[in-house]
């Protein structure tokens, strides 16, 4: 009984201080660095419009956000249940806090080892096909070179 009052407690004013808070923002921001590939969405979109590019958009980082927001408040209040507010700190892996056997703790290795191997080729894609439009690009002016000098 004694731990969702130490937790609101804590919540209100964590023992990290705002400095603690002002290095946890780049981490946040580059969980929503996805603007490269916005162009590639919209033009796959049905009927693509602003509105319905805002639309996916505002909807896909809104739950990227309480994705994020659940697994850090249960994070913390992992922190403060086990340790107290203040008193002690979490592993900067809070799956290292579990044993090898607890299901729910396997549960979120396997959902993290999903993610990443899902991740890469979401990224490496766009790289991709940025890399080979330049080489089309430069063999296309090239040709047009040729062309043109095979002409005069």
């Amino acid at each position: 009984a004694e731990c969702p009052e130490d937790l609101v407690r804590a919540v209100l004013w964590p023992p990290f201080g705002v400095l603690g808070v002002l290095r946890a923002i780049p981490v946040l921001v580059c969980t929503f660095i996805c603007h490269f590939n916005v162009l590639p969405v919209h033009g796959e979109l049905g009927e693509p419009s602003r509105d319905r590019l805002h639309l996916m958009l505002h909807g896909a980082i809104g739950y990227a956000t309480a994705v994020y927001l659940v697994v850090g408040v249960c994070g913390y209040a992992l922190s403060v249940c086990k340790f107290g507010p203040g008193e002690g700190s979490t592993a900067d892996n809070v799956l290292t806090e579990f044993g090898p056997r607890d299901p729910w703790a396997n549960a979120g290795r396997a959902g993290i080892c999903t993610t990443l191997l899902l991740a890469l080729p979401l990224v490496q894609a766009p790289c991709r096909d940025t890399i080979l439009r330049f080489l089309s690009s430069s063999r296309g002016s090239d040709q047009a070179a040729a062309a043109a000098a095979a002409a005069a």
